[in-house]
């Protein structure tokens, strides 16, 4: 028997980025230069399991660029 989702386990992507102050994976902070590549740090949305339709709270981590582009690359070889 699955759990039954509340309406407080999910979120809107958007808004955990948003609210977030710094990379979750790196640490870097927002609006700061990221140290690898000196522009300055946006924060996305990135769902750990590569299925955006899954918006629960555990899913969705906010990453830097450089971060999300290195988890999507993991995933990918985690899939193949």
């Amino acid at each position: 028997m699955s759990k039954k989702m509340s309406g407080s386990d999910i979120i809107h992507p958007g808004k955990r980025a948003e609210g977030a102050q710094s990379c979750e994976q790196c640490g870097t902070k927002r609006g700061m230069p990221h140290k690898r590549t000196g522009e300055t740090v946006r924060l996305r949305p990135f769902f750990i399991d590569g299925d955006s339709n899954n918006c629960r709270r555990d899913n969705i981590v906010s990453v830097c660029g450089v971060c999300e582009s290195m988890l999507g690359k993991l995933i990918k070889r985690r899939a193949a």
